[in-house]
């Protein structure tokens, strides 16, 4: 058990990092793609209630 979570936790932080490698190298592009998956959708969404 002890095993278990120490292995999550330093494969946690693994994660945090290639995040974190990842938004620096190509944050425009991210935050391209973020912008898009929630407006065009939310604008999608007015488009039909109105």
């Amino acid at each position: 058990m002890f095993h278990l979570a120490m292995a999550s936790f330093w494969l946690l932080l693994i994660i945090q990092d290639i995040v974190a490698f990842i938004y620096d190298m190509e944050s425009l592009t991210h935050v391209t793609l973020y912008c898009g998956m929630y407006y065009l959708p939310s604008k999608k969404y007015s488009e039909a209630d109105h």
